[in-house]
């Protein structure tokens, strides 16, 4: 087990917090690969999307993904892993938003439960998290390649995502963001 980099105090709240989540039943959304459920004692693993508006050309720009981690009743608070960078100079470094509200929740488009993590793995996850290659210079890699990568090889029994390919992660994520579009999410 990695040892965690949380004070204890923040340990402490996240495992209650994790505690009084329970087991999820089912997933929110259909999923091609099946059911998944959150064991009772665990953090949700999402995936948030966010929108990053139009290109001045008038082209649509893919949605940004970003791995969460709720760690709050507060709607919205949490872990962010994610990739930040420029498409026009290639280059990208991983961000991490630990404990509190993004400043672009403004734009998110929905999110979709992926995984779980025991709280006492937070610190394994991101080591997971921080050693996932940043592909820099190649055009067709971006947010939302990194978070497929991220989470591939996540199959263990503290910590786990469900195993998919970009596409369909990609076709679950517009149902998501048809159902936030709707007021379902």
């Amino acid at each position: 087990m990695q040892p965690s980099s949380y004070s204890p105090d923040l340990m402490a709240a996240y495992k209650a917090y994790a505690a009084s989540l329970g087991s999820t039943p089912k997933p929110e959304y259909p999923v091609s690969h099946g059911q998944h459920q959150v064991p009772a004692g665990y953090l949700p693993i999402r995936i948030a999307q966010f929108s990053r508006g139009d290109r001045p050309d008038g082209r649509v720009r893919l949605h940004h993904w970003a791995i969460f981690i709720p760690t709050s009743t507060r709607r919205g608070v949490g872990n962010f892993y994610e990739i930040g960078g420029s498409l026009q100079t290639g280059y990208f470094t991983q961000q991490v938003v630990n404990n509190r509200h993004p400043k672009w929740d403004k734009d998110e488009r929905g999110s979709h439960l992926v995984g779980w993590v025991a709280p006492s793995y937070l610190g394994s996850l991101e080591t997971h998290l921080s050693l996932v290659p940043i592909q820099q210079g190649r055009p067709d890699w971006n947010c939302q390649t990194w978070v497929v990568e991220a989470l591939r090889g996540l199959n263990q029994s503290h910590m786990y995502a469900v195993q998919t390919d970009y596409t369909q992660w990609f076709q679950q994520m517009a149902i998501v963001e048809k159902a936030w579009d709707v007021g379902d999410a």
